[in-house]
């Protein structure tokens, strides 16, 4: 969203709101001011692309005296630097439960290397929220805010380690499906974000991670050593590619589809697809970003990655672009899954299921993928066809009214040489008679 004055632009997320409640926008600074008194705001219609989302009324702000703002990515850095200095990342989370009024769920951590060192136990200041039912019908939602959680280590593998996570008591109303941490304040976890993106999902994985030999899966899949990003036309159409070598593809198919890649630095997320060739253990993954940046250096922290199923297949290690680049949002950013699309599935891909993870080969049919824009069916008519058949309306209609046109001339002049041929006899009788 851009700001009259000073001439930035912000990026901006507001949650899910209701007619004429109050509620707050959290915006980040793109490009950064200084010494600014006051903050200008215009009427406009916000959009996301092409998307309308609602209209902002114009507005002054003073603000108490002169006040700057770094640039918000410039910070971020600083923050995930930091991170990856201890070595430890964000994995996985589920189970998310409320027994006794107290809530818990399952998180998972990994390490670069068996030296890095996990903590016994992480806290973290939480906002949850709950829904809960007013009548048969109706389902409503409710926010509480400033919930400590606390995660105690549970069990410890090579490179990964279980948590059981559980908030203080209190009178907690209704049944929590989401939650989200101030992650900004997290400062030895790496992608701590997606925590918060994945408690809205903790319902689909029924997955008991608490199970050891479960969550060894995790902790022995294949890794990824990413070797570049190009962005160089992203700017322009919202594609990036990701090249690398993979370390096992023994359980892996040759194609994926609609696999998501989160940046820890820009704060964005692709939807790619993804081939691996296995001759020579190279993968490819052409992406489709989804939020939209200016000129950045690209930073990803060591993440699992999961196909259209959410099925866990490979772990992608931590990688910094030498290169900056800025990336608009793609068109075909945002999934829209055929009726052959595979329901999403509660295992976790072996070599005796690995056929079924991936949507290319789950039914024998390529899935497909479209956004804002419709599939053209076969069976259709095709668009000359169309123009063909409105052209021929159109000269049919033009030779029906030349034909009435030239059949009134003729009876017009029927008419006429009829009351010619009237008066010339009235004329000729009248001499007759004279005569």
């Amino acid at each position: 969203m851009p700001l009259t004055y000073p001439n930035v632009e912000l990026k901006c997320e507001l949650n899910k709101v209701k007619k004429n409640l109050k509620t707050n926008i959290i915006c980040k600074v793109q490009t950064g001011f200084k010494s600014v008194e006051k903050i200008v705001i215009e009427s406009k219609l916000i959009k996301k692309k092409n998307q309308e989302l609602f209209y902002i009324q114009g507005k002054t702000f003073d603000l108490d005296g002169k006040q700057s703002c770094e640039k918000y990515n410039t910070i971020k850095k600083q923050i995930i630097e930091k991170r990856q200095s201890t070595g430890i990342y964000y994995a996985l989370m589920n189970q998310l439960k409320m027994f006794n009024q107290i809530i818990t769920f399952f998180m998972a951590l990994t390490r670069k290397t068996s030296s890095n060192v996990f903590n016994n136990y992480y806290s973290f200041n939480t906002i949850f929220i709950f829904s809960n039912r007013r009548n048969l019908r109706n389902l409503e939602e409710t926010t509480y805010s400033d919930v400590v959680v606390t995660c105690y280590q549970s069990l410890i593998l090579d490179l990964t380690a279980g948590y059981n996570c559980r908030s203080e008591s209190g009178n907690y109303p209704g049944t929590p499906v989401s939650f989200k941490i101030d992650t900004d304040e997290v400062n030895d976890i790496s992608l701590i974000e997606k925590l918060n993106s994945d408690s809205s999902k903790s319902a689909l994985n029924n997955i008991d991670f608490t199970n050891k030999s479960n969550l060894q899966k995790i902790n022995s899949l294949p890794q990824v050593t990413i070797n570049n990003i190009n962005g160089d036309s992203c700017f322009k159409n919202g594609q990036y590619i990701i090249t690398g070598e993979i370390s096992d593809i023994s359980n892996l198919d040759n194609k994926y589809s609609n696999i998501e890649i989160q940046f820890s630095l820009p704060e964005s997320t692709g939807l790619c697809n993804v081939e691996i060739n296995k001759s020579d253990k190279k993968i490819k993954m052409t992406c489709e970003n989804r939020e939209k940046f200016s000129i950045s250096q690209i930073m990803l922290d060591r993440s699992l990655i999961q196909d259209s199923n959410g099925n866990y297949i490979f772990t992608i290690d931590s990688y910094t672009s030498p290169e900056q680049f800025s990336c608009d949002i793609s068109l075909n950013s945002i999934a829209i899954k055929t009726s052959e699309e595979i329901k999403p599935s509660s295992s976790i891909p072996s070599s005796s299921s690995s056929s079924s993870s991936s949507p290319s080969s789950s039914s024998g049919k390529e899935e497909r993928y479209y956004n804002n824009r419709k599939n053209k069916s076969s069976s259709g008519l095709s668009s000359g066809a169309i123009v063909g058949i409105i052209i021929g309306f159109v000269v049919a209609a033009a030779a029906v009214v030349i034909v009435i046109i030239i059949m009134k001339k003729r009876s017009i002049s029927g008419k006429a040489k009829n009351k010619i041929g009237e008066l010339s006899s009235s004329y000729n009788i009248g001499n007759n008679s004279e005569n």
